[in-house]
């Protein structure tokens, strides 16, 4: 059985989640100072710690896809991220933004592994992952609906039963490319971040001043 963190897959993840890491920990610099995307990518990267964990555990790369519980801390943080504080004004609402984008993508990856969950396998619980995977809906479409109006929660509800569609021929893919939106939405942030302090030290480094000359030049020149 090839290992899990040696898995080409996982490489290219590890690959991945080490630009994220980067992006955002540059992003968190001064004069950026965008310390909410390196809090994001932290979590995002501690995901994927814990499923290297947990494959190893169980010697199974695919467990993971059962731990679907896991997400709802996850979701819960980037909510707390996209949260805006008092005195905020709407530019900086707005650039946090990327956190809900996360949220949503993490919540509808729940709900797809909740379902395929269902699909599968027979517990004695499936009526209350039936009742949990309802209400992970509705507040999900509650949510699209206050923010966006119900013409677009009616286009998400759409978007989703395809997204469950999609996942019951094509789960590991399917769950793959949800994981990979998340990230890329941290990669493109923090990457943002890390242009603007780039180019903010460039041009510091660049329009620097000469230093002072001293004091034995300064003498010579007096003389």
């Amino acid at each position: 059985m090839v290992e899990p963190a040696l898995d080409p897959g996982a490489i290219r993840f590890a690959i991945i989640v080490t630009l994220m890491v980067l992006s955002a920990g540059l992003a968190s610099l001064p004069p950026a100072r965008d310390f909410r995307v390196f809090l994001g990518a932290a979590i995002m990267a501690g995901a994927w710690v814990a499923a290297i964990a947990l494959s190893k555990f169980y010697d199974n790369w695919a467990i993971t896809s059962s731990f679907f519980v896991l997400d709802f801390l996850y979701i819960a943080g980037f909510y707390w991220l996209s949260r805006p504080q008092e005195n905020d004004l709407p530019d900086a609402v707005k650039e946090r933004n990327w956190a809900g984008y996360v949220a949503a993508a993490l919540a509808i990856l729940t709900v797809v592994e909740l379902s395929h969950a269902l699909y599968t396998n027979d517990f004695a619980l499936r009526p209350l992952a039936v009742v949990l995977l309802g209400a992970i809906g509705f507040i999900l479409l509650w949510g699209f609906a206050r923010g966006f109006g119900f013409r677009t929660a009616a286009v998400f509800a759409l978007i989703l039963l395809a997204i469950n569609l999609m996942a019951v021929n094509f789960f590991i893919l399917t769950a793959n490319i949800l994981t990979l939106t998340a990230f890329f939405i941290i990669i493109w942030r923090g990457g943002r971040g890390a242009v603007r302090n780039i180019v903010s030290w460039s041009r510091a480094i660049l329009n620097r001043p000469p230093p002072p000359p001293k004091k034995k030049e300064q003498a010579q020149r007096l003389k």
